[in-house]
């Protein structure tokens, strides 16, 4: 009797699918401590997000990329595929700020600072293979950083009135711990 050719196919597929699956590589879990957290600036513009190097962006298209950098409590900072970075006391809460800068000729009005946390969504993952999606705000701690570093991207979901901005980003652990990082001058026009 002759068997039909998709027969064999179906045979090679299921070979194929129980050899490659017994290769799968196992994390190391390693307590770990957030040790820095760095601010840049992106521009969503074109088909694919750049950083900004020319200190300007138009608010309709900026995101902002929160990096957390962990290392291990026993002094471990290798970055190398397999480690996972567990935090010892996670982080709670995540918050944004944004610092409206006045122009240069007011000098007797202060810098305002507004609360922007609420308008500010995570942007889809497309950018790097270690963004993390952070849902503090539906009381998600972020307790695991792969490989130690974790990139938070968010997108301005409501613009603010052109100018130039600083945005300070405040992280609340469980403990109540904070670590707070100020971002360099941005012009959003």
């Amino acid at each position: 009797m002759k068997r039909p050719k998709t027969f064999y196919h179906l045979l090679l597929a299921v070979v194929f699918l129980t050899t490659s699956a017994t290769h799968c590589y196992e994390y190391k879990e390693v307590p770990a401590i957030l040790s820095d957290m760095k601010l840049y600036h992106w521009n969503n513009a074109g088909e694919k997000p750049v950083a900004v190097t020319d200190g300007k962006v138009s608010k309709e298209t900026y995101l902002l990329e929160i990096r957390l950098l962990a290392r291990g409590i026993d002094g471990t900072t290798d970055s190398y595929y397999g480690y996972e970075y567990l935090l010892e006391d996670p982080i709670r809460q995540v918050q944004i700020f944004a610092l409206w800068l006045p122009f240069e000729g007011n000098v007797d009005t202060q810098p305002e600072e507004t609360d922007v946390t609420a308008s500010m969504f995570d942007y889809p993952y497309t950018i790097s293979s270690d963004q993390l999606e952070e849902n503090t705000d539906q009381g998600e701690p972020i307790k695991l950083i792969s490989q130690g570093t974790a990139k938070i991207y968010k997108a301005l979901l409501t613009p603010l009135p052109a100018g130039d901005y600083q945005f300070r980003v405040l992280l609340t652990a469980e403990s109540g711990a904070t670590m707070e990082q100020l971002s360099d001058t941005i012009n959003l026009y």
